[in-house]
Protein backbone atom coordinates (compact mmCIF):
# COMPACT_ATOMS: atom_id res chain seq x y z
CA UNK A 1 0.00 0.00 0.00
CA UNK A 2 2.89 2.36 0.78
CA UNK A 3 4.33 1.77 -2.71
CA UNK A 4 1.00 2.62 -4.31
CA UNK A 5 0.88 5.83 -2.26
CA UNK A 6 4.33 6.80 -3.48
CA UNK A 7 3.30 6.14 -7.08
CA UNK A 8 0.17 8.25 -6.74
CA UNK A 9 2.22 11.04 -5.17
CA UNK A 10 4.69 11.03 -8.05
CA UNK A 11 1.98 10.71 -10.72
CA UNK A 12 0.22 13.76 -9.33
CA UNK A 13 3.27 15.86 -10.07
CA UNK A 14 3.23 14.78 -13.70
CA UNK A 15 -0.50 15.27 -14.31
CA UNK A 16 0.11 18.58 -16.10
CA UNK A 17 2.16 16.95 -18.91
CA UNK A 18 0.01 14.02 -19.95
CA UNK A 19 -2.00 13.37 -23.09
CA UNK A 20 -5.72 14.04 -23.25
CA UNK A 21 -6.39 10.31 -22.87
CA UNK A 22 -4.57 10.26 -19.55
CA UNK A 23 -5.95 13.49 -18.10
CA UNK A 24 -9.22 11.93 -17.01
CA UNK A 25 -7.40 9.12 -15.18
CA UNK A 26 -4.85 11.31 -13.41
CA UNK A 27 -6.97 14.42 -12.83
CA UNK A 28 -8.10 13.29 -9.37
CA UNK A 29 -4.54 12.89 -8.07
CA UNK A 30 -3.42 15.84 -5.94
CA UNK A 31 -0.22 17.47 -7.20
CA UNK A 32 2.57 18.08 -4.71
CA UNK A 33 5.86 19.91 -5.13
CA UNK A 34 8.92 17.72 -5.58
CA UNK A 35 11.98 18.40 -7.67
CA UNK A 36 11.60 16.90 -11.13
CA UNK A 37 13.21 17.16 -14.53
CA UNK A 38 12.31 15.60 -17.88
CA UNK A 39 15.32 13.75 -19.21
CA UNK A 40 16.33 12.08 -22.43
CA UNK A 41 15.67 8.34 -22.52
CA UNK A 42 19.38 7.76 -23.15
CA UNK A 43 20.13 9.50 -19.84
CA UNK A 44 18.33 6.86 -17.79
CA UNK A 45 20.75 4.81 -15.66
CA UNK A 46 21.77 1.49 -17.24
CA UNK A 47 20.16 -0.41 -14.34
CA UNK A 48 16.83 1.30 -14.98
CA UNK A 49 16.94 0.58 -18.73
CA UNK A 50 17.89 -3.05 -18.07
CA UNK A 51 14.96 -3.55 -15.68
CA UNK A 52 12.54 -1.96 -18.14
CA UNK A 53 13.78 -4.16 -20.99
CA UNK A 54 13.42 -7.24 -18.80
CA UNK A 55 10.01 -6.59 -17.23
CA UNK A 56 8.33 -4.48 -19.92
CA UNK A 57 9.72 -5.84 -23.19
CA UNK A 58 6.51 -5.27 -25.15
CA UNK A 59 6.46 -1.55 -24.27
CA UNK A 60 8.33 1.41 -25.75
CA UNK A 61 9.68 4.16 -23.51
CA UNK A 62 7.72 7.33 -24.29
CA UNK A 63 8.90 9.70 -21.57
CA UNK A 64 11.31 9.76 -18.64
CA UNK A 65 11.45 12.06 -15.62
CA UNK A 66 14.07 12.21 -12.87
CA UNK A 67 12.92 13.35 -9.46
CA UNK A 68 13.68 13.21 -5.75
CA UNK A 69 11.56 11.23 -3.35
CA UNK A 70 12.54 11.28 0.30
CA UNK A 71 15.93 12.65 -0.73
CA UNK A 72 16.68 9.82 -3.17
CA UNK A 73 16.75 9.88 -6.95
CA UNK A 74 13.81 8.17 -8.61
CA UNK A 75 12.77 7.79 -12.23
CA UNK A 76 9.22 7.88 -13.51
CA UNK A 77 8.96 6.31 -16.92
CA UNK A 78 5.94 6.28 -19.20
CA UNK A 79 5.87 3.18 -21.36
CA UNK A 80 3.48 2.68 -24.26
CA UNK A 81 2.20 -0.15 -26.38
CA UNK A 82 -0.49 -0.24 -29.03
CA UNK A 83 -3.29 -0.89 -26.55
CA UNK A 84 -2.01 0.29 -23.16
CA UNK A 85 0.41 2.47 -21.30
CA UNK A 86 2.31 1.78 -18.11
CA UNK A 87 3.73 4.26 -15.60
CA UNK A 88 6.68 2.82 -13.66
CA UNK A 89 8.52 4.40 -10.74
CA UNK A 90 12.06 3.07 -10.26
CA UNK A 91 14.97 3.69 -7.96
CA UNK A 92 18.36 4.79 -9.25
CA UNK A 93 19.45 1.13 -8.96
CA UNK A 94 16.61 -0.04 -11.23
CA UNK A 95 14.38 -1.43 -8.48
CA UNK A 96 10.69 -1.04 -9.30
CA UNK A 97 9.04 0.99 -6.56
CA UNK A 98 5.54 0.99 -8.05
CA UNK A 99 3.73 0.71 -11.37
CA UNK A 100 0.32 1.39 -12.81
CA UNK A 101 -1.19 0.13 -16.07
CA UNK A 102 -4.01 1.73 -18.03
CA UNK A 103 -5.70 0.83 -21.30
CA UNK A 104 -5.68 3.33 -24.13
CA UNK A 105 -9.07 4.47 -25.38
CA UNK A 106 -9.95 3.25 -28.85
Amino acid sequence: MKKLGLLLFFLGVMSHCVTAQEVKKESSIISQNIQQQTIEINDLPDEVKKELRTKYAKYTIEKAVRGKLKGKSVYKVKLGSEDAFQIVLLSNEGKIIASEKSNRRQ
